[in-house]
């Protein structure tokens, strides 16, 4: 299942497995971790006050009331029936952030009381999703709740590795855990099988992602792969005190009667020792 390159995506064009917060984008109130909406907060007029004077200071506060996103004073804030709105809010589909102690729309990457981290659009302040990249890094954001994702994560039918402080997406090889494994240097895919990475092959699992060392035997034929690099060996080669013959091109393990380059003939026998 080795890949090249994946597609990357950007908020409106653009998109190992933790635990997450969903979020109920059914519904117009806040998740979990919000405040709660406040309730109306309606005009209580005095019994003293005459019933023209109630029809008056009725109509006044109606055509007054805030509601909805209004910008005041360079700063974006959120109201339903004039009352301040704070905390995660979801409005015609889409969350937002407003900061729980001024009501200021909040935009970025953010971080709720449980040390979750999202992503609001640095523009319109909307929740981003999927993967994204932020001020010149990739990220992946939970396609349903927003949380950023950590470590090794499936998205879309590929594996990607986001890393497991930062959440930034790792490329090229990466030691996880204590397994190397490479991922595609421009899409972030995990590579499998026999890859040539900056000029050098290495053989990882197809099943797995991770690097394989030592004698491997991969889709029938016998490889060595060094012990400590992982890069695949060629040629004339002593492992483990033995001494085997390696294709000089594809790396597969040689039998019987071989010739060098110096034109030595030499015996390797079933096993591939000389």
């Amino acid at each position: 299942s080795s890949s090249g390159s994946g597609s990357q995506s950007t908020a409106s064009s653009s998109t190992q497995t933790q635990a997450s917060t969903t979020i109920d984008t059914t519904s117009s109130t806040s998740p979990s971790v919000s405040e709660p909406s406040n309730t109306t907060n309606s005009k209580i007029l005095q019994e003293s006050d005459t019933a023209q004077t109630q029809t008056s200071s009725t109509t006044e506060q109606s055509t007054s009331e805030k509601n909805g996103i209004v910008n005041e004073n360079g700063e974006r804030y959120y109201y339903i029936n004039g009352v301040l709105q704070k905390g995660q809010q979801n409005i015609n589909g889409s969350w937002y952030l407003f900061n729980r102690t001024t009501g200021v729309m909040m935009y970025g990457q953010q971080k709720d009381s449980n040390g979750q981290w999202y992503l609001f659009d640095r523009s319109s302040g909307i929740m981003r999703k999927g993967q994204v990249n932020d001020a010149g890094n990739w990220y992946l954001f939970d396609r349903s709740s927003g949380i950023m994702r950590k470590g090794q994560v499936n998205d879309a039918g590929n594996w990607y590795l986001f890393d497991r402080s930062s959440g930034i997406m790792r490329k090229g090889q990466v030691n996880d855990a204590g397994n190397w494994y490479l991922f595609d240097r421009s899409s972030g895919i995990m590579r499998k099988g026999q890859v040539n990475d900056a000029g050098n092959w290495y053989l990882f699992d197809r099943s797995s992602g991770i690097m394989r060392k030592g004698q491997v035997n991969d889709a029938g034929n016998w490889y060595l792969f060094d012990r400590s690099s992982g890069v695949m060996r060629k040629g004339q080669v002593n492992d483990a005190g033995n001494w085997y013959l390696f294709n000089r091109s594809s790396g597969i393990m040689m039998y019987g009667l071989q010739t060098d380059i110096n034109g030595k003939t030499y015996y390797f026998n079933n096993a591939g020792k000389m």
